[in-house]
């Protein structure tokens, strides 16, 4: 009789802490795989994301028109690319069959849960969720050094992946985590996990504490935001509801507190229709400098290859010299 497999998924915004989670619970023996994205001046200690996951989730979400930082969720009844579900399953036997305990962690996760849930499924898998929560302001501020966004974009995308992971995974086994509760304490939020999800770690945390402690510490965090401003609670009156109401969820994970997310999520409904047509016109004024900025590094390409053929033929040089000056063009 095959061993019951768990997976615990990592859900998040970006930005949010989800790799700090994911390195916590690789010490503690949850398997993310062998081939990871590497680590970079963003997150220099790795981001915990299993390459080919990452890939495949844009290119769905490439295939429904949307990117990473698009701020809507594709319907869960979507008509993805038939192989999808089958790629994963495939993916699942061969990187993590040996596995009784595998971590699966990218912010992309959220809006494709329904996808997943099936793969889970007919792989025969048990999966627990982490629902990993930091306060919105702190996001937007790494997402504005990071990648230049407004604050209305970067609230409309962390409200976009919070409301989908928490929706599309009531019902099944999860927890939430705050960020600033991980950093303060690995050993509670490990403990915790454990308890609300139902597994044991692999390796036990007085073993593994050495390790994460060298990990987890606070040159991590770069950004704190320990209550909203005024002028910040005026203009984005969803956001702050959704984090009141997503921090109930993290106390206890009841009928009330789901309503408030419902609550909070119709708001940020409203909201998304206001400032969405804003985000649009960013969106397609970015494509077409990015097309400039390719037309202009595809022209300096060709000059320098250019450059490269007379540096090593005087005769081209020449001639071509004279070739101008015949046409009565310039030297």
């Amino acid at each position: 009789m095959a061993t019951q497999r768990t997976a615990l998924v990592i859900l998040g915004m970006h930005r949010s802490g989800t790799s700090s989670l994911a390195g916590l619970v690789s010490r503690l023996g949850c398997t993310l795989g062998d081939d990871l994205l590497e680590a970079n001046e963003w997150n220099p200690l790795g981001y915990g994301e299993h390459r080919e996951v990452v890939e495949r989730h844009d290119a769905l979400l490439r295939q429904l028109g949307l990117a990473w930082d698009s701020a809507r969720t594709p319907d869960p009844t979507s008509d993805l690319h038939p192989g999808a579900e089958r790629d994963f399953i495939a993916l699942l036997a061969r990187d993590f069959a040996s596995d009784p305990l595998f971590g699966l962690k990218d912010p992309r996760l959220c809006r494709l849960i329904p996808l997943w849930r099936r793969v889970f499924e007919a792989s025969g898998v048990d999966a627990r969720y982490v629902i990993m929560l930091r306060h919105p302001l702190e996001i937007a501020a790494s997402l504005s050094r990071r990648d230049d966004f407004s604050l209305s974009k970067s609230l409309l995308l962390w409200a976009t992946h919070v409301l989908a992971a928490e929706r599309e995974t009531r019902g099944a086994r999860r927890a939430f985590v705050e960020y600033s509760a991980l950093m303060r304490d690995w050993r509670h939020v490990a403990g915790t996990l454990a308890d609300d999800l139902g597994i044991r770690w692999p390796i036990d945390a007085d073993r593994a504490a050495g390790d994460i402690e060298s990990y987890l510490t606070p040159d991590l965090r770069h950004h704190s935001a320990p209550a909203w401003s005024a002028e910040a609670s005026q203009r984005f009156p969803f956001a702050t509801q959704l984090h009141e109401a997503l921090a109930r969820l993290v106390q206890e994970d009841g009928t009330e507190a789901r309503a408030a997310v419902d609550l909070a999520g119709a708001d940020w409904t409203a909201a998304a229709a206001l400032y969405e047509p804003e985000l649009a016109d960013a969106a397609l004024a970015l494509a077409d400098a990015t097309e400039r900025v390719r037309d202009a590094d595809r022209a300096r390409s060709k000059a320098e290859r250019k450059l490269e053929q007379f540096a090593d033929s005087p005769t081209l040089w020449l001639r071509t010299f004279l070739r101008r000056r015949l046409r009565g063009g310039a030297p």
